[in-house]
Parts: C-alpha cells; structure tokens; sequence
C-alpha cells in the first residue's frame, strides 16, 4: 500500500482507483491554470502558486534560475503540488467547504530544467498552453521546472463529515500500476 495512503482514514472513503482514477486526477489538473508547488524548508514547507502544464509524465511550470525555491530543490528534489477550484461560484457568506469543489495533490520530485533543448521545449509546452510567447528574456531569462508525479489523489464534492467521500488514488510510478503518462 501507498505510503500516502496508509495512514488515511480509508473507512470514510469509496476508493477510486485504475484508470477512473488517473483520468479524474489529470482532468483536475488540466481544468486549473494554477497550483501550489509545495517545497521542503527546514522549519515550514515554503509553498509557491504557479502555472503548470501537463507535458511528458508530469507537470512543467516556470522560475528564475536561483532563489530560494532553486535552493530548496538542491535540498531535497521531493515536494507536493495541489490544486483545487469550486464547481459553483461562490456566494456572498457562504463558506466554500459547502461548496462543490474538486482537488488533487500531487507527491513526486521537482527539478530545475538545466538541459538547454529540454528547458526550450519545456517553456514551448507553456508557451502553448497559455497561448502566449516567451516572455521574461525567452529560455535564457526563464527556467522551466520539472515535477515528475510518482503519486496523486483526488477529491471531488462537498465537504460533508460524516458522509462516505470518493477519494481517487492513482501511482505513476511504472511497475505500480503507472506509466508515466500524463
């Protein structure tokens, strides 16, 4: 059994693995344009909001070439990424965990794209998505950074306590059942 998934209270969930799962989890991912890239510091995780794009069996999101997020990942390539977003527009007064709503948390490793060609075509996968050109200075003033996505969940609904929740599972990791396609 996952490591993410032990210590979860699995009674209070319809587990939705396999494919159903995969396909929920990278549905999420692709109707948000931004996330929070979540990095290990020594005393608090140093968390980040960003753009991504799903591109060749993760996630490709952009940053400068130093700073303290670049030294966080030479500290440790592991780290979280969320997304979240409600199905319904929010109302005056009204807290959003009645809302409907749709998550997912990605747990992989992150890197600094440091292979020109491949920082290029990970900025070009942006680009694309955003409709937008290069900006920043192109690949020499931007940094594309690699999330490569070993494990996610997903979660869909309304917050209610008591109540059974799916709870999507999916392992990208290749001989668990992933392929690494994203």
């Amino acid at each position: 059994m996952s490591s993410i998934l032990k210590d979860a209270r699995l009674e209070r969930y319809n587990m939705i693995t396999g494919e159903e799962a995969k396909e929920k989890i990278i549905s999420i991912l692709k109707a948000s344009d931004i996330g929070r890239l979540s990095l290990l510091d020594e005393r608090y995780p140093y968390i980040i909001p960003t753009n991504h794009v799903c591109f060749r069996g993760g996630l490709v999101m952009h940053g400068s070439f130093g700073g303290k997020k670049i030294e966080l990942m030479k500290r440790s390539k592991l780290a979280s990424y969320e997304v979240d977003y409600p199905l319904e527009a929010p109302k005056t007064k009204v807290l959003t965990c009645h809302l409907e709503y749709e998550s997912t948390i990605l747990y992989g490793e992150v890197r600094p794209v440091d292979d020109r060609e491949e920082r290029y075509e990970c900025l070009k996968a942006l680009s694309d998505e955003y409709g937008l050109p290069f900006k920043h200075g192109g690949e020499e003033g931007c940094n594309a950074l690699f999330f490569l996505i070993h494990e996610a969940t997903a979660r869909t609904g309304r917050f209610l306590p008591a109540a059974q929740k799916d709870l999507y599972y999916y392992s990208f990791r290749i001989g668990e059942g992933g392929n690494h396609e994203v």
